[in-house]
């Protein structure tokens, strides 16, 4: 069953063009990971550098095993010094209701 995971960043307002420049260069490698099914990305109509990242995943595990290899290949790095703040990031299943 796949797996919602929701991330919240808030982007330096003034690395914010670098931000999105630079999820254009990577979104590529992550559609073709293992596991991946979708991602859409929300920006804050009223807060400057406020993004949600919604995903979905076959799994929570694959999103795990995703995000060791974004840490190994120095993305999380690279992102981490645009942000300000703490990320924040849940996992959700569906209740099936």
């Amino acid at each position: 069953m796949s797996v919602l995971v929701i991330g919240e960043v808030h982007v330096a307002p003034d690395r914010l063009d670098e931000f999105k420049t630079y999820l254009r260069e990577i979104l590529p490698d992550s559609r073709a990971y293992d596991g991946f099914e979708r991602v859409e990305l929300y920006e804050d109509t009223e807060e400057v550098g406020s993004i949600i990242f919604v995903e979905y995943w076959a799994s929570r595990a694959h999103q795990e095993k995703y995000a060791a290899w974004r840490t190994e290949t120095g993305a999380v790095e690279k992102l981490g010094a645009m942000f300000v703040g703490d990320v924040r990031i849940r996992y959700f299943r569906n209740m099936g209701l």
